[in-house]
C-alpha cells in the first residue's frame, strides 16, 4: 500500500504544480461536488484530512476535480486512499485505495440565483477492506444564492443510494436523503469564510464545519475546515486541508 500512496502524493503534486490561468471563485468544501456553480476551465483539488469516530479514526487523500464541457454542463471526478486506525487491537488497522466517483451537473439558471441539478455514481475498483467496491448512486439539486457582495448561500439537497446486504447475503440499496447548506463570507480579496452543515436523513449523520479559504495566487486556493459531529453517525471531529487549483 506504501506504493499506493507515494503514487497518488505524486500524481497530486503533479497535478498541483501546473500553471493555470484565471480566477477560480470559492467553492464549498463539504459541498464541493454539489456545487451550483459551473466553472469555467479544468480544476482539481487534493486535500488530506482526519475523522475521528468513537473507536477508529480514519484518514483520507482525496483528488478531486471537475471539467467543463460548456458553459451549462460539467462533469467531474473523484479517488483517493483511506487508513482505518482502530482504537482496539481486536480489529486490524486497514487501509486501500477508494472507488472512483463520477459525476455531472448541468445547470438550469443563472440569473441572480444559480440552480443547478446533478447526479453521480461510483465505480466498485476500491479495496473491501476499507469499505469499498460498491456501486452507489446518487441525484442532487443545488443553488446558490447572493444575500449581499460579501455574502452567498450555498444549498443542496440529494437522494443517495448505497449498496448493501441484507442477513441472506442478497444485494440491496439502502437510500436516504443528504442535505447540505453554509454561506460563502467573504473577508477580503483574499479571504472567505466557509461554515457548512451537513444532515444525512438515515445515517444519524449531522455535522457542523467551520472552513477557511485563502487565496495564494490568482489559480490557486489554499483551503481547510474543522469539523464537529451532531450526530452519532457523524465524526467527533474533523480536520481537513487541501489545496484548489484552476487548469
Amino acid at each position: 500500500m506504501k506504493k499506493e500512496v507515494l503514487l497518488l502524493i505524486g500524481l497530486s503534486l503533479m497535478i498541483l504544480s501546473l500553471s493555470g490561468e484565471g480566477v477560480i471563485p470559492v467553492k464549498p468544501i463539504a459541498g464541493f461536488m454539489e456545487d451550483a456553480v459551473i466553472e469555467e476551465a479544468l480544476y482539481g483539488e487534493a486535500y488530506l484530512k482526519f475523522d475521528g469516530y468513537d473507536g477508529v479514526n480514519i484518514s483520507t487523500l482525496w483528488l478531486q476535480g471537475g471539467y467543463p464541457l460548456n458553459e451549462k454542463l460539467e462533469l467531474g471526478a473523484a479517488f483517493g486512499f483511506l487508513n482505518y486506525n482502530y482504537d482496539s487491537k481486536i480489529f486490524d488497522d486497514q487501509s486501500g485505495l477508494s472507488d472512483i466517483r463520477l459525476s455531472g451537473k448541468y445547470n438550469f439558471y443563472d440569473q441572480v440565483t444559480t440552480i443547478t441539478g446533478g447526479g453521480y455514481l461510483t465505480l466498485p475498483i476500491g479495496s473491501e477492506d476499507v469499505g469499498q467496491q460498491n456501486l452507489n448512486f446518487g441525484f442532487w439539486g443545488s443553488l446558490c444564492y447572493p444575500f449581499s457582495e460579501t455574502t452567498e448561500l450555498i444549498s443542496s439537497m440529494g437522494l443517495d443510494f448505497y449498496e448493501s446486504y441484507n442477513l441472506q447475503g442478497d444485494e440491496e440499496y439502502d437510500s436516504f436523503l443528504t442535505i447540505k447548506a453554509g454561506l460563502l463570507q467573504t473577508l477580503n480579496e483574499k479571504i472567505t469564510l466557509v461554515p457548512e452543515l451537513h444532515f444525512k436523513s438515515d445515517h444519524d449523520y449531522a455535522s457542523l464545519s467551520a472552513g477557511l479559504d485563502y487565496q495564494l495566487m490568482a489559480d490557486g486556493h489554499l483551503r481547510g475546515a474543522f469539523g464537529l459531529g451532531l450526530d452519532d453517525g457523524a465524526p467527533d471531529l474533523s480536520l481537513q486541508i487541501g489545496f484548489l487549483k484552476k487548469f
